[in-house]
């Protein structure tokens, strides 16, 4: 206790005092206190911990505890990063990829509707129109109907305008007037209307042309354009140079009284086989293909190219298995010798690489073995018999979907030149055909086989309260839908007697396709045998051999009658638990 100049008294610690320490002063107010005076109080404020310093921190450096336990965090570390790299592969591997959007090119979104030119002709000379109107005319019922893919057969130079007997690769037939009104009128004006002209030939052989006729005479360039035995005779011998026939069941080799050489047909007579072997060849018909392309047609169809190459040693064909022919008939024997060599491959997927570069689509008849990408589809009728039964369509189907990367649909009698089939088989195979997965293939009016072949030909399409017109643009337009362009495909045979199929995809309605194929009215629950399937169906379409059918539009699943020979369509809300 310590007294000031004034006579007060101070409280001092009895400690010394030193700033430097890490005790605060703290001045403690008092309500009494006096002459603005107030009373000091000395406490001790505990000390903050503010880390190790560098010194001491070193000392731990290289403790071999700490050096442990930093090693055991580090790969530990890198071990979790590791497993979370792995688990986020894993997911994007396992988890399904969620559908792109429609991303359908032309040629998969349209059916494809094939036209042979010549069938059109007599039409011309009954109504003074030239074959260039009745095509922009049948183009614009065509893009009415919501057609892309037009296939025009014959349009080549040819003789007596015969498909497959062309005298001019480059050169069309003279109703289509020339080249450049062909361009002009036809591919320009189906190009204006969202049309693709696809082309169909057969390149496998040709008429007999200036190029035969230059072969048959030698000459340098041509001598081996086409497939002659290279015997010397000075005469016709009594032997062929082998057991081959053509198609037709005659001997596949004819003499040429010119160059005194038999020379190869798988066909007819009229029809030389070119010599593939000849790159010459190979490289003349990528020049036809470069030809139309820069006139605009956009792909083409090589009809035959199952046949291009033989066996260069002449081999005699093997004798196939099966009894009901005989030597002299095609069927005796297995073909091995001049159908589908795996040489094929190599031609058709140059013609293949050339188009493609120029955004051209091929379609063959074969030819292509198992290098399916060689051709963006093959196109090759599917023969069923006058009477065939819903296993059989089922099968038929079934194989041809699972053979090729993008199937067609083209329905052919067994029996050739036969007319098989009643307009009421033909309607419901049409809605059949629309709705499975890949192209549909249209002839004359919209049938999807060959108007010959039809019983009944002067009926009509559909013929209900609507139009068979309006039928067809609905049938063209429900193949846009994402369920017939993406969905999954589940078909059955129920009964034994109806064919059925599902069209699935996920968070758009599904549709059910039944055909009855019986002589009787049929009900089916179909909640049985497609657990997809809910407890009701909508009634879309139904084929015109239905006649006064009780069904309403919206119908329990559990028992559905289908009449006999009729085919319906439903749609309804896929049942995905």
């Amino acid at each position: 206790m310590t007294e000031n100049k004034e006579g007060e008294k101070l409280v001092i610690p009895e400690k010394n005092f030193d700033l430097k320490s890490s005790e605060t002063v703290k001045f403690i107010p008092e309500n009494d206190s006096k002459n603005g005076l107030s009373p000091v109080s000395f406490d001790t404020v505990k000390t903050a911990f503010t880390g190790l310093t560098k010194e001491e921190l070193m000392k731990y450096v290289n403790d071999p505890f700490w050096v442990r336990v930093r090693w055991v965090l580090f790969i530990l570390f890198w071990l979790i990063w590791l497993i979370m790299l792995l688990g986020a592969i894993l997911i994007i591997i396992v988890t399904p990829k969620c559908q792109e959007p429609s991303t359908m090119l032309w040629w998969q979104r349209s059916p494809l509707y094939t036209m042979d030119i010549q069938k059109l002709i007599p039409e011309s000379s009954t109504n003074n129109n030239s074959l260039i109107d009745i095509l922009k005319n049948k183009i614009n019922y065509l893009k009415e109907l919501g057609i892309e893919s037009v296939l025009l057969k014959s349009v080549l130079f040819s003789k007596n305008g015969a498909y497959d007997e062309v005298l001019n690769f480059t050169n069309v037939d003279y109703n289509l007037q020339s080249v450049n009104i062909f361009h002009n009128e036809i591919i320009n004006y189906a190009k204006s209307k969202g049309i693709h002209i696809i082309l169909s030939f057969v390149p496998n052989y040709s008429g007999k042309n200036d190029m035969f006729i230059r072969s048959s005479l030698g000459e340098e360039e041509y001598k081996d354009y086409y497939i002659w035995y290279k015997a010397n005779y000075s005469s016709k011998p009594e032997k062929l140079p082998n057991n081959w026939l053509s198609v037709y069941d005659t001997p596949a080799w004819e003499w040429d009284d010119i160059r005194k050489q038999f020379y190869l047909h798988q066909f007819n007579a009229t029809q030389p086989d070119f010599n593939f072997r000849n790159p010459n060849v190979v490289d003349f018909f990528s020049n036809v293909l470069k030809f139309w392309m820069n006139l605009g047609i956009s792909g083409f169809h090589l009809d035959k190219t199952e046949y291009l190459l033989e066996n260069n040693e002449f081999e005699d064909e093997n004798v196939g298995r099966d009894a009901k022919y005989n030597l002299k008939q095609y069927g005796f024997y297995t073909h091995s010798k001049t159908f589908e060599l795996p040489e094929n491959t190599v031609i058709l997927d140059k013609w293949s690489k050339l188009l493609k570069n120029n955004s051209n689509i091929l379609i063959v008849s074969g030819g292509i073995l198992d290098k399916k990408d060689i051709a963006n589809f093959v196109l090759r009728p599917i023969l069923l018999s006058p009477n065939f039964s819903a296993n059989e369509i089922n099968e038929k189907i079934l194989r041809w979907k699972n053979a090729v990367n993008y199937p067609t649909w083209e329905w052919k009698c067994s029996q050739l030149h036969t007319q098989c089939y009643q307009k009421s088989v033909i309607d419901a195979l049409t809605i059949v055909t629309f709705f499975l997965p890949g192209i549909p293939v249209m002839f004359d009016e919209g049938f999807v086989i060959n108007e010959k072949q039809l019983k009944d030909t002067n009926t009509t399409l559909f013929p209900t309260s609507q139009s068979h017109d309006n039928i067809l643009k609905k049938l063209i337009e429900m193949r846009k839908l994402p369920a017939f362009s993406f969905g999954d495909f589940i078909s059955k045979v129920l009964n034994e007697t109806i064919y059925t199929f599902v069209r699935v995809k996920q968070g758009t309605p599904g549709y059910l396709v039944a055909w009855n194929l019986s002589k009787n009215t049929t009900t089916i629950n179909f909640e049985q045998y497609f657990p997809v399937i809910p407890e009701d169906l909508i009634l879309i379409l139904k084929s015109n051999s239905i006649i006064d059918n009780n069904l309403k539009d919206r119908i329990p699943s559990s028992k559905v009658e289908i009449p006999s020979m009729a085919a319906y369509i439903f749609s309804f809300v896929p049942n995905l638990k």
